[in-house]
């Protein structure tokens, strides 16, 4: 059984002046939409303009990004308040100025246009409150579970317990995770070593490495 439909795997019947015909009309398409004008748009400048703004020269800010739950510090590039580049932060001790792929593409996430903007129930827009009161009409003998992305936000322990003391169970997990370097942090010649229960990042160090292949 062929994973193409019948007759995709032929070569349609054309001569060389048919195909190159129909090369030079989907070219001709293509250019014509490339020329076609969009929908009008007005350019409105700002009412007051702030003073630390100066169009066309970027701003820099530096913020924490969380990532697997830990905070890691950046640099962002903004124009005219829009942000268009991250880098690391040289005084932040979880980037020292370095930031992986992950981090430096989080500013395409300000732009997708598939981005959460509200709340939404089986792809229909709803509410936060049409949320909390689904989840506090659940039949007994059922429980809401409530998935989250790891965090070390200090203010976000206590409202999970809230949530908790009222019978919701609630799952940590991320896309890209460091559950296994965390679990092996502590991991020393066959044996855990005193440091296994704190809270330390694992880091590489090629100082020591006489060839590295990238």
């Amino acid at each position: 059984m062929s994973e193409f439909p019948e007759g995709a795997e032929t070569p349609p019947p054309l001569t060389r002046r048919e195909l190159l015909l129909l090369l030079g009309a989907n070219a001709a398409l293509a250019g014509a939409a490339g020329c076609s004008r969009g929908k009008p748009e007005n350019i409105v400048p700002y009412v007051r303009q702030p003073p630390e703004v100066t169009p066309g020269v970027p701003s820099l800010y530096a913020t924490t990004m969380a990532l697997g739950g830990h905070g890691i510090g950046m640099i962002v590039e903004s124009h005219e308040g829009r942000p268009t580049k991250a880098e690391g932060n040289p005084l932040h001790p979880a980037s020292l100025g370095a930031l992986g792929p992950l981090e430096q593409a989080s500013v395409l996430s300000m732009y997708d246009p598939t981005r959460g903007r509200e709340v939404t129930r089986e792809g229909a827009p709803s509410t936060w409150r049409a949320l909390l009161d689904e989840a506090a009409a659940t039949p007994p003998g059922q429980r809401v579970h409530l998935l989250l992305e790891p965090t070390s936000a200090p203010h976000v322990a206590p409202l999970v317990d809230r949530l908790r003391r009222k019978g919701m169970v609630v799952h940590y997990d991320a896309p890209v995770s460091r559950a296994a370097a965390w679990a092996g942090r502590g991991w020393r010649s066959g044996g855990w070593s005193s440091h296994a229960t704190t809270s330390r990042r694992p880091r590489s160090s090629w100082r020591s490495t006489p060839t590295s292949l990238r």
